[in-house]
C-alpha cells in the first residue's frame, strides 16, 4: 500500500536574503545579520499531505521554495512560492496548507523575531 505523505526536510529562515536571489551585495549594517541556516522547532509540525494533481500526473516526487513570515501566533504566515518543481501539479499550495498546522516553539522565537522571514525549503517524496 502506498502512503501519501510528504516530509518537511530542510526548514531555513533566514532574515538576509539567499545569494543565488540577491542581485547585489547588501549594504553593511551595524547589526550582523545571521546567513546561516536555522531549522525552526515546531510543537506541533506542518501536517503535510502529498497533492492529488501529482498523484493524478504520475509525479512521485516534487520540491518547493516557500518565503515566509513570523506570525504573532508561533506560526508561519505571509507565505509565498518562490520556486516549485514540478510547476502546476499543487505542491506548493499542498506546502502551504500543511504550513497551516505547524506550530513553533517558545524557545526557538527566544532567538529569532516575530516579523523575521525567510526561505523554507519542503521536499515531497512518496513514501512506499
Amino acid at each position: 500500500m502506498i502512503q501519501r505523505t510528504a516530509l518537511l526536510a530542510v526548514a531555513a529562515l533566514t532574515g538576509a536574503a539567499t545569494p543565488a536571489l540577491a542581485q547585489t551585495a547588501p549594504a553593511p549594517t551595524e547589526q550582523a545579520v545571521s546567513s546561516q541556516v536555522i531549522a525552526p522547532d515546531w510543537v506541533r509540525r506542518p501536517r503535510l499531505e502529498f497533492p492529488q494533481g501529482a498523484l493524478q500526473s504520475g509525479v512521485w516526487a516534487g520540491d518547493v521554495v516557500l518565503r515566509c513570515r513570523v506570525g504573532p501566533e508561533r506560526r508561519l504566515e505571509a507565505c509565498e512560492t518562490v520556486s516549485e518543481r514540478p510547476a502546476g501539479v499543487g505542491f506548493g499550495a499542498a506546502a502551504m496548507m500543511g504550513l497551516e498546522e505547524g506550530v513553533i516553539s517558545e524557545g526557538w522565537l527566544k532567538t529569532h523575531q516575530v516579523g523575521e522571514t525567510g526561505l523554507l525549503s519542503v521536499k515531497f517524496r512518496m513514501a512506499q
